[in-house]
């Protein structure tokens, strides 16, 4: 909650706008969730506590969210917010990672016919598939680093309440691969 607050705070006040300083501002919102999360993934021993008490497959059908967002991302660029690349239509495949999560964890899990390695490999992909497109989110702000020179720029991610989209949803996303990773490789799932 306070991380909620204090983005949407900044952002309502426009202090991610500014995108001439380098790096730019809301690198804050990329990085410091990031960071908290490759942290407690690697040495929190609650969290690995928290883990051991949570069936596998929940982790992963948590993330057909993504479908949802995807969706989103396109009305975005449908009201000319956000540029193609950044959706489905563009560059994102991120929209694979909601619509296989359903999938993956009914099958390695709910009915244990498919290996725990289905799953792992199911998370490196989401985490590639999140990174992929907050590179092109990146590289479509309006920076002296911009490579995609098409409108409109990725302006919008600065403003209240779409910051939430780099500062929470694209966190949750690739948290829950990190703690799915964590728990499917220190543990013996159903389906392994």
């Amino acid at each position: 909650m306070g991380w909620t607050t204090l983005i949407s705070l900044l952002a309502w006040s426009q202090f991610f706008a500014n995108f001439d300083s380098l790096p730019p501002r809301l690198f804050l919102v990329l990085l410091v969730p990031l960071l908290s999360a490759i942290g407690l993934s690697l040495f929190s021993t609650t969290l690995k506590e928290i883990l051991g008490q949570i069936p596998p497959e929940r982790l992963i059908y948590l993330q057909s969210f993504r479908i949802v967002v995807e969706v989103l991302i396109w009305l975005l660029f449908v009201q000319e917010l956000l540029p193609v690349q950044m959706t489905f239509e563009g560059m994102n495949f991120d929209v694979l990672s909601g619509l296989l999560a359903p999938i993956v964890a009914y099958y390695c899990f709910t009915k244990a016919r498919w290996p725990k390695w289905v799953a792992i490999a199911y998370n490196i992909l989401g985490i590639i598939l999140v990174f992929t497109i907050v590179t092109i989110a990146i590289l479509s702000f309006p920076t002296p680093f911009r490579y995609f020179m098409n409108e409109p720029a990725n302006r919008i991610v600065a403003q209240f309440p779409f910051v939430w989209l780099p500062g929470i949803l694209v966190t949750v996303a690739y948290s829950m691969h990190f703690f799915s990773l964590k728990q499917l490789l220190s543990s013996s799932p159903a389906g392994s």
